[in-house]
């Protein structure tokens, strides 16, 4: 099937992703501060295409039956779309590139700054916390693959009132005042927790 541009389905969406990941890494070697609407729209791309493979997953188990609304079985069509390979590349090519671009920075803020400056970067901190939460997700499918699925067990729900309690705090530190006078860090950590919950899902 050929899309836009007579490319592969996906491959507009590919470059675009490119395009904003290349910025974004440009802007933190440079160490200038990453404007609002690109951190916005970095973790948007994120979220597109690590959840990609999810819905794609689900759809060849049939489990879109429980899809409730034309949008969402809209969405379901378009992650179908981008199952094609983008700009010829092979499966899962853009997640390496988009995971290797953010570890070379990574890399390069720890040599030329020291760990000071890798960890004052907030943007690569919440970048990483949700590849944790990536990681964590696969690590779970890959330890129940094969076994009956059940309803949802105590880990779940374990990881669910850790995430609600970070969550309260997170409200609380901001409520109380408290923020005015915390490290400039903390928030940066409360974001953490909640951006690797979201990763882990």
């Amino acid at each position: 099937m050929i899309g836009p541009l007579w490319l592969p389905p996906g491959s507009v969406r590919a470059l675009l992703a490119f395009f904003v990941v290349f910025v974004t890494c440009w802007l933190m070697v440079r160490d200038e501060e990453l404007p609002l609407a690109l951190s916005e729209a970095l973790f948007t791309v994120l979220a597109y295409y690590f959840a990609t493979r999810t819905y794609l997953k689900a759809m060849e188990a049939g489990e879109f039956h429980r899809a409730r609304s034309k949008e969402f079985e809209a969405m379901a069509r378009g992650f179908s779309e981008a199952a094609a390979n983008p700009l010829y590349l092979p499966v899962g090519t853009i997640r390496i590139a988009v995971i290797l671009a953010f570890v070379g920075v990574a890399l390069y803020l720890a040599y030329s700054g020291g760990l000071n400056k890798l960890l004052s970067a907030t943007t690569l901190l919440l970048v990483f916390a949700f590849f944790a939460g990536q990681i964590m997700k696969r690590l779970i499918r890959w330890y129940r693959r094969g076994k009956p699925k059940q309803s949802t067990g105590a880990f779940e729900h374990i990881r669910a009132g850790v995430g609600v309690a970070i969550g309260l705090a997170f409200v609380a530190f901001y409520l109380s005042g408290y923020y005015e006078h915390a490290p400039p860090q903390a928030h940066k950590v409360f974001l953490a927790f909640i951006i690797f919950y979201f990763g882990s899902r």
